[in-house]
Formats: structure tokens, C-alpha cells, sequence
């Protein structure tokens, strides 16, 4: 059962780690695109 919970767990954190660098992929996209269209 043990082994069972952390694999949730994992996958839970795994996704959210996915998610977090998602979110600051985007950014930097945009931040990106800003210093470009400066330019």
C-alpha cells in the first residue's frame, strides 16, 4: 500500500514541477517576444 501512496504522490509532484516549468516556459516567451518587438 505504502509504495502504492508514493506512487501518487510522485506522479503529483511530478505534474506539478511539468506545470510550474509550463508556466515559466510561457513567460520567458513572452519576456522573449518583448525584448524582440524592442528591438
Amino acid at each position: 500500500m505504502r509504495t502504492g501512496v508514493c506512487g501518487v504522490c510522485a506522479e503529483v509532484l511530478i505534474l506539478q514541477s511539468i506545470k510550474v516549468l509550463y508556466v515559466n516556459k510561457q513567460k520567458n516567451k513572452k519576456l522573449y517576444f518583448k525584448k524582440i518587438n524592442l528591438n
